[in-house]
């Protein structure tokens, strides 16, 4: 692989078309009207260099080239990690284009599990090595009658014999291949280097046929699913020529599933405006559908009824104290948030008494910081007699994406179950 300066880009970024043809990612880009817009998050590689799509409103810039590479990695594994739990109709459309991960994993637990693959023949011979097969013995060797009994010589025995096969070929190609040319920016990876000597992995169409054609004599289900796999692996190879894609055109459920694992593990309040994340959470956060006309309001309309969704809130009751979060992934938070504006006046009206947190949180790429997006708490020149402030406050809220990340790496199986709900719920 490369060892070239990776070329680094963001989600909703406009850029060059042309200098992207080596990587063969026309279905990840959006072009409207003679422009090419980055249309997704991950990695790409290709023989001759590295493309890195970071999410929106992350300044990679500023990074070097080791940081760089090491949010690719840790951005990769969370698709890899997610990537099963999201159905998306859009999925089917880049299989063809994206490494095939399943496939890939399949061979290495299967040789965690038994090694390299071998077969195991059985050997006769006649010189009494190994255990002795009675049947074969009475059946092909010459009597020879002694006294009161009958002697078979020679005694045919048999041993087990370790065959290397085409199989194994394939699976130390796929270990050595895809940790050799990937392993810079994928650290999920086995290490292994050990490359098979037959020519025919220089023609992986070659492969793919010749392992079809042998697919048939192998019947334990493991030996099944392990030559399945390869198959996929080597169709990967020759339709891609090597190019390797883990990315997603969804990474706004990615955002929205960590942010709600984050805060439920660690949330513990504010200190003032700030955020208190710990290890002890005290608020239970849930995604939350709410009708915003009355029964008696749809008896009028021609609608069916409106609701909104809160991406994250925590309603406690007998603090008189709701704290509300939205995740945002876009491109920049410059003008007002008026849907979070209207969740806080619809919760005003419904909780007239409760004091309101509400927040937008988004990735950043240095450390983690807060900034005011609106307050009206307090006005100059508002009075009781000259005028009202209704209380309405947004904080911005901009969390590394690295560190948000690796926790829900290290909560894995909660991150899987949030962006599997998610994704239902988006469908």
């Amino acid at each position: 692989m490369s060892d070239n300066i990776p070329i680094c880009v963001n989600d909703g970024e406009e850029f060059e078309a042309g200098k992207l043809d080596a990587f063969q990612i026309n279905d990840l880009l959006r072009s409207t009207n003679g422009t090419t817009t980055i249309n997704f998050v991950g990695v790409v590689v290709s023989k001759n260099n590295i493309l890195i799509s970071f999410p929106k409103h992350f300044e990679h810039k500023t990074l070097s080239l080791d940081e760089k590479q090491e949010y690719a990695k840790s951005i990769a594994l969370l698709l890899v990690k997610g990537s099963s739990a999201v159905s998306s109709n859009k999925k089917e459309v880049h299989k063809r284009s994206e490494f095939p991960v399943d496939s890939y994993l399949t061979v290495v637990n299967y040789f965690k599990k038994y090694g390299i693959y071998n077969k195991k023949i059985k050997v006769e011979n006649k010189m009494n090595h190994g255990r002795p097969n009675w049947k074969k013995t009475i059946r092909k060797s010459t009597k020879i009658i002694q006294g009161n009994g009958v002697v078979f010589l020679p005694v045919i025995s048999e041993r087990n014999k370790n065959s290397m096969v085409f199989l194994s070929d394939c699976m130390q190609f796929i270990l050595s291949n895809t940790y050799e040319q990937y392993s810079n920016v994928l650290n999920f990876l086995m290490p292994y280097k050990k490359f098979p000597s037959d020519s025919i992995f220089k023609n992986f169409k070659s492969c793919v046929q010749k392992l079809k054609s042998v697919k048939n004599q192998y019947f334990k289900d493991t030996e099944k699913k392990l030559i399945l796999a390869m198959i996929d692996y080597f169709e990967w190879l020759s339709l891609r020529n090597g190019t390797l894609a883990i990315t997603t055109t969804e990474f706004h459920l990615y955002w929205e599933s960590m942010i709600h694992v984050l805060l439920n593990k660690t949330f513990s309040g504010f200190e003032g405006d700030k955020l208190k994340l710990s290890g002890e959470a005290s608020y239970n956060f849930v995604k939350q559908s709410e009708q915003i006309e009355t029964n008696e309001n749809k008896k009028y309309s021609d609608t069916r009824g409106f609701s909104i969704e809160f991406d994250h809130i925590c309603i406690k009751t007998e603090k008189n104290e709701i704290a509300l979060f939205d995740s945002k992934y876009m491109k920049s938070i410059t003008e007002l948030n008026y849907k979070q504006a209207f969740y806080y006046y619809f919760l005003r009206e419904k909780y007239p008494q409760a004091t309101i947190h509400n927040g937008l949180v988004a990735p950043t790429h240095g450390l983690s910081y807060d900034r005011v997006h609106i307050d009206r708490t307090c006005i100059d020149g508002i009075t009781k007699e000259s005028g009202y402030s209704d209380g309405l406050k947004i904080m911005e809220y901009y969390l590394n994406l690295k560190k948000v990340i690796d926790f829900n790496l290290s909560n894995i199986i909660e991150f899987k179950k949030e962006i599997k709900r998610r994704s239902k719920l988006n469908q």
